[in-house]
């Protein structure tokens, strides 16, 4: 299952993000795990407390990059089925591998999500 924000880098230190939370997502985990199912939650940029919970595997991830990578190499015949509620990014960015200069004008070009 998936749930939480998302945020595309700009450079190391800028992002843009949306708002969501994962709050929902948190909820439906504790749903399905008080069935007795095993959740394996990959959970990207939230900051709200949650409580630990013996069946549900949490793996935190901090932006939509790291997000679709790590799904893109799970086995998924390991799993019954996906929930998908992570606020998934529509757009990426070429990142620039080091801070951009706060002094000079920057353009930002928007690439459609796989």
């Amino acid at each position: 299952m998936t749930y939480g924000g998302s945020r595309v880098m700009i450079d190391p230190v800028r992002c843009i993000t949306n708002l969501s939370t994962g709050k929902l997502g948190w909820e439906v985990v504790k749903i399905i795990y008080s069935y007795g199912f095993k959740v394996h939650a990959i959970v990207a940029n939230t900051t709200f407390e949650r409580e630990k919970l013996y069946q549900v595997n949490e793996v935190e991830l901090k932006d939509y990059e790291d997000l679709y990578s790590y799904m893109e190499k799970l086995n998924h015949t390991d799993f019954a089925g996906l929930l998908h509620l992570v606020a998934a990014s529509d757009f990426t960015l070429n990142k620039s591998q080091t801070k951009i200069n706060s002094k000079q004008d920057i353009e930002l070009r928007f690439n459609r999500s796989a």
